[in-house]
């Protein structure tokens, strides 16, 4: 699997690897959606049932061992994302410490 595969996830699932470009088909069978299949897709998105996490303050279970600094739940709020979007993914940092 290509790094455009896994980012195509994010961008629009089915419909971004099923559209064309003025009927002619890009390197690898995909090309961009027009406006009004992007609006569609957004339209129905919005309209789902859909429950979207998204947490403003740290988990409860956490408040007795640790105090998260707001990097570190941006970091959770991404996996949340990643998770939902069924995507395994995984947080690290640059550090070099492990």
């Amino acid at each position: 699997m290509s790094q455009s595969d896994v980012f195509a996830h994010f961008l629009a699932g089915s419909v971004a690897s099923s559209s064309t470009t003025k009927g002619k088909k890009k390197k690898g069978g995909r090309g961009r959606m027009s406006e009004a299949e992007e609006d569609a897709q957004l339209l129905s998105v919005a309209q789902s049932k859909r429950k979207t996490v998204r947490l403003a303050q740290q988990p409860s279970n956490l408040s007795d061992h640790c105090k998260m600094h707001p990097y570190q739940l941006e970091g959770l709020n991404w996996l949340i994302k990643l998770h939902d979007h069924g995507i395994h993914g995984i947080l690290a940092d640059e550090m070099g410490l492990g």
